[in-house]
């Protein structure tokens, strides 16, 4: 799984940044989220790498482009058929997970019952969905354009009022695929010919924040241990 460049950026922030900087703990908890958050996607490729898609088919991860206004947009995967095409947005959340329809509120509570708020997953993925069917619209194409959100997290729990919510637990995704496999018929959609179309829009997005350098421990890595210092010049190599 490839990583983003914001992931890239945030992974070296934390080995750097001095200890006693008052942002160091939060940049720490950004990174901690980042790094569940791609254990989720690398789930879902395994998941899916297991499963036996009953067409042809191309899967993209990770897709990012900027769109014709300027805005970004970052799909976890993208699962395109002669079926349907498929968004999925992951989610590795622990805890009791709730929904209010009425607000788009989308919320956990933890199990020391705290309650924690959460970007919509709903939105996110309903706005992804609206730029792709427009962008295949350009190209006078106009199949099913799906999205689904994938909690990765086995111990996670669904409040009843997900039950008519396009949400489900990585576990059942085989079986989810299956019945939009019976419920989509066929089409004249060519997967690898909608895969280019997206590949000449992909770029990957810069980091999302930057930082100055006065904020940051400068050296190299050891290898080895992790020490961070100057290096040494000593028979003939850098040590």
């Amino acid at each position: 799984m490839q990583k983003s460049k914001h992931y890239l950026f945030m992974e070296a922030l934390v080995h750097r940044i001095h200890a006693h900087d008052e942002e160091a703990l939060r940049f720490q908890e950004e990174f901690y989220r980042l790094q569940a958050g791609l254990a989720g996607e690398m789930k879902l490729k395994t998941t899916l790498a297991d499963y036996f898609i009953k067409s042809d088919y191309e899967i993209l991860y990770n897709f990012e482009c900027i769109n014709p206004r300027g805005f970004t947009h970052q799909i976890d995967a993208l699962l395109i058929t002669p079926h349907f095409i498929i968004i999925f947005e992951v989610k590795q959340i622990s805890g009791g997970l709730f929904y209010k329809p009425a607000v788009h509120e989308f919320y956990r509570v933890t199990e020391k019952g705290v309650e924690e708020n959460f970007p919509n997953p709903f939105d996110q993925a309903y706005r992804h969905r609206l730029f792709i069917e427009q962008f295949l619209q350009q190209h006078a194409l106009k199949p099913p354009v799906l999205y689904l959100v994938v909690i990765a997290n086995y111990r996670a729990k669904l409040d009843i009022a997900f039950e008519s919510m396009p949400i489900i637990h990585l576990s059942s995704l085989p079986k989810y695929l299956e019945s939009l496999f019976e419920r989509y018929p066929t089409t004249t959609l060519v997967p690898h010919q909608i895969s280019k179309l997206f590949k000449s829009i992909q770029q990957h997005l810069p980091a999302r924040r930057q930082i100055e350098l006065s904020r940051l421990k400068t050296g190299v890595f050891c290898r080895h241990c992790e020490a961070l210092g100057p290096m040494i010049f000593y028979h003939g190599s850098w040590h």
